[in-house]
């Protein structure tokens, strides 16, 4: 009786190894079949018609043909912070060329209370130069659907995706950096 019992829970043990392994390979399959993120007239439509959290926002046409880069930020994301700092080195660096950066403001509400205020205080204490855009969720699916933040996208002048960073769990790299934009757009430009 009690070997019969140890072969019905070894073969307990093989079928769910089995199945979680089939699992675990149908949502790679499917990760991997994700929409890829391209920048065309209706993704740029998109874009110009969320609110902007300082100054006038942007125009679609504002987007057509140039390199643009999108970064999806929280105010309580501590690698937003200084992501915040290299996106600014880099707009002030290619402030001169055919160059838009735009921060998408997405899951402020996730860490609780006080999203409005933490959200302008963030905001007066980094002071980008470059767009600021809320209500980010609207159009996480046109980037695949971002489900983690930082994640910066880079287009190239004709929308094709040339570069994109998420943060990953655990991950040592947090954010990206100016040095990285900079070699990215320089190749595009």
């Amino acid at each position: 009786m009690s070997l019969k019992i140890c072969r019905n829970a070894v073969w307990s043990f093989a079928f769910t190894v089995l199945f979680a392994g089939l699992v675990a390979n149908l949502f790679t399959v499917q990760t991997a079949q994700a929409k890829v993120a391209v920048l065309d007239a209706q993704q740029r439509e998109a874009i110009a018609g969320l609110p902007a959290l300082r100054g006038d926002g942007i125009a679609a046409a504002d987007l057509k043909n140039q390199i643009v880069v999108v970064a999806f930020f929280a105010s309580w994301c501590p690698p937003c912070n200084p992501e915040f700092d290299h996106l600014e080195a880099v707009r002030q660096k290619f402030s001169d060329k055919p160059v838009k950066i735009l921060a998408v403001n997405i899951f402020e509400s996730f860490a609780g209370s006080g999203g409005d205020e933490r959200l302008e205080g963030f905001l007066d204490l980094k002071n980008p130069g470059f767009v600021t855009l809320a209500e980010g969720e609207k159009i996480s699916d046109d980037f695949g659907t971002v489900s983690r933040i930082p994640s910066v996208f880079v287009f190239d002048q004709n929308g094709a995706l040339s570069f994109n960073f998420v943060h990953g769990v655990g991950a040592t790299k947090t954010h990206v950096e100016e040095e990285e934009l900079t070699r990215v757009i320089e190749k595009l430009l």
